[in-house]
């Protein structure tokens, strides 16, 4: 079925009146939040919302941050809280099945990494909506049991599933059919800037030759930032102009602290928390460091690439995602003496990226991600 025979089948909609625009619900299960879920429903949705393709809702089980409202306000998305899915499961499958009753969505999209998306997937079956999409943005979760318990009723409650790598749909949907969609870069605006980076630098008190390093990240046991905080002291004590800026917020930030504090490292260690400009930062770094237990796929590896920052990550991390000779990766079995090691040898290579290098990373393209997501939702819809 081509485009346009596919635009005119959804112009009639659902109901005997005309729909001028698709109606999706997003539902990240781990919240609206400054991680890499959210980001992808924001990057892509925003751009697709802004042309005017869809009508994007967006349900968080958690609150909301002020300054995340008030960017979706700006982005033209609409935000529903409903609390409970983790202490009163029950009470939130009843809320949340009469919100999806009450509107007429053409499509959910349910972003989690785990069988319990069962738990909205079966609720916008039981509203009658069609299309279901399971999207799986991660390589484990933190609830195993739960996860094989629910994972035949899981494995029956979508109609379509999505994954941000081969590696996390597999681990989702095992033997089952999914469809990679990468997460997409903003390629443009997280090139290097000169101009930038002496700012940054200069805001923090920090040395235009300075050693920096930097981390993006939720604080917790996946970021593996206690690893990072040893790996660091290795660094300094070989070069003590080294700073470290860990940008962020999360459940281990004080621990996290605590350890810097112990380790006299306090006037090294910059805990920069959550940023709108992510892309700038980058460019005031020297090393990226991302020595995570495990990821989905790493869209944060991504954009450290469009940069052409060095960067130093797990082996675990999925192989899709190195595009650049920039990705050094390294086991986690190795010592922290080891990865420093490894790091202060690339000391002083600049940020730069060769035309092949450039062109490689255009399958992260933002505009191209949001257009092939429009155009899924379009051919799932004419079915």
């Amino acid at each position: 079925m081509n485009l346009e025979r596919i635009l005119r089948k959804l112009a009639k909609g659902k109901t005997n009146g005309p729909k001028k625009t698709l109606k999706v619900l997003h539902i990240p299960t781990s919240g609206v939040n400054a991680g890499g879920i959210t980001k992808f429903i924001l990057d892509t949705m925003g751009e697709l919302s802004a042309e005017k393709k869809l009508e994007c809702h967006i349900l968080s089980p958690f609150n909301v941050e002020h300054s995340l409202k008030k960017r979706l306000n700006n982005l033209g998305l609409s935000l529903v809280v409903i609390n409970g899915r983790t202490r009163f499961p029950l009470g939130y499958f009843s809320k949340l099945l009469t919100y999806l009753r009450k509107n007429n969505f053409d499509l959910v999209h349910v972003h989690g990494s785990s069988s319990l998306m069962a738990l909205e997937l079966l609720a916008a079956r039981l509203a009658g909506v069609d299309v279901r999409i399971a999207h799986s943005h991660n390589t484990t979760c933190d609830h195993k049991f739960l996860h094989k318990l629910l994972r035949p009723l899981f494995l029956r409650s979508y109609t379509q599933a999505l994954a941000c790598s081969q590696a996390a749909g597999k681990w989702l949907f095992l033997e089952n059919d999914f469809k990679v969609i990468y997460n997409g870069v903003d390629l443009q605006r997280f090139q290097f800037s000169e101009r930038q980076r002496s700012a940054i630098r200069k805001s923090l008190g920090i040395a235009r030759d300075a050693f920096i390093l930097g981390h993006v990240g939720h604080f917790n046991q996946q970021k593996n930032h206690t690893f990072l905080i040893d790996v660091f002291q290795k660094i300094e004590r070989v070069m003590p102009n080294a700073n470290l800026l860990l940008i962020g917020t999360g459940s281990r930030k004080d621990q996290i602290k605590a350890k810097v504090e112990q380790l006299k490292l306090s006037d090294k260690v910059f805990f920069i928390g959550n940023v709108t400009d992510v892309y700038n930062w980058f460019s005031a770094m020297d090393v990226f460091i991302l020595p995570s237990l495990f990821e989905g796929f790493s869209i944060v590896l991504a954009e450290a690439q469009a940069n052409g920052l060095v960067s130093f990550a797990a082996d675990n991390i999925p192989p899709t995602v190195v595009v650049t000779s920039k990705v050094h990766l390294v086991s986690l079995k190795k010592s922290s003496k080891y990865w420093a090691e490894m790091i202060l040898q690339q000391a002083g290579v600049e940020h730069h990226l060769s035309e092949e290098e450039k062109r490689a990373l255009k399958i992260f393209d933002g505009h191209e991600i949001s257009t092939q997501l429009y155009e899924e939702y379009l051919t799932l819809l004419a079915k």
